[in-house]
């Protein structure tokens, strides 16, 4: 069992927050589950979740066309799969309003056009960062969590980044412990080579994966043609979940 704080597991409430429509589910989503059927209230509330614009970049509206869903209404689509897919592990959902990076405009337009621009830092200032920690101090007044869950962006991305900076000070400033996740799949060559990782049990993996293959429009940009990678990223979930703390010392097993 999974233990952040230090009252029973009814008492227990993790606020996950993911950034995008999918990351807790596909990183953690086995050890919420396992929060859950321990008596946990588990809510998992995604920050950028807001509608795609009118007018897609070409960046935007070519990853659009990867995933077979060209034109709008896109990220309406997601934010149905991810409902599916969190109630699937019994966990709340909560979507914010705030545009991921790929739709994000500034004054001379787009803001991220391109692969590599996803990865570099930031620029939308400390005002966007400030706009982001107030969304989550808002979620954590209405929620009340024992313990925060977020990425910890050790991939890079912009949103990730940005996510765990602000979910960091907000943490810090409500004293509410704070556990980070490494992001799947793109952290699993680094969970392989990581001491401590072992496989979900098989009746969480199991719930893990009906909730993953809910995602039907990432599928094959996550996935291209590769089923192998699947079963195997799924079951690579941490045996102390999440990983990094700030805040009280975390123990945890699966036993």
């Amino acid at each position: 069992m999974l233990v952040l704080h230090k009252g029973t597991d009814a008492d227990r409430r993790i606020l996950a927050l993911s950034p995008h429509l999918d990351d807790a589910i596909l990183s953690v989503g086995g050890a919420l589950r396992n929060a859950v059927l321990d008596g946990a209230r588990v809510v998992i509330a995604t920050l950028f979740a807001g509608e795609d614009p009118v007018e897609l970049s070409p960046y935007a509206a070519g990853l659009h066309k990867a995933c077979g869903y060209p034109g709008r209404g896109f990220v309406a689509r997601r934010r149905g799969e991810d409902a599916m897919a969190v109630t699937a592990i019994g966990c709340g959902v909560e979507h914010a309003t705030i545009p991921e990076a790929v739709y994000r405009i500034g004054a001379t337009g787009p803001l991220y056009t391109s692969h590599a621009s996803l990865f570099a830092a930031h620029s939308e200032g400390a005002d966007f960062l400030d706009t982001v920690g107030q969304l989550i101090g808002r979620l954590v007044a209405r929620f009340r969590p024992t313990e925060i869950w977020t990425s910890d962006a050790s991939a890079g991305h912009v949103d990730h980044v940005i996510a765990v900076t602000a979910a960091c000070r907000v943490a810090r400033e409500t004293n509410t412990p704070l556990a980070m996740w490494v992001d799947q799949p793109y952290g699993g060559k680094m969970l392989l080579q990581t001491a401590g990782i072992r496989p979900l049990p098989y009746d969480l993996w199991l719930c893990k994966r009906r909730a993953v293959v809910m995602y039907r429009t990432q599928m094959q940009l996550l996935f291209p043609n590769d089923n192998l990678t699947i079963l195997m990223f799924e079951r690579l979930e941490w045996d102390r979940v999440p990983h990094k703390v700030v805040g009280e010392s975390i123990g945890s097993s699966f036993d």
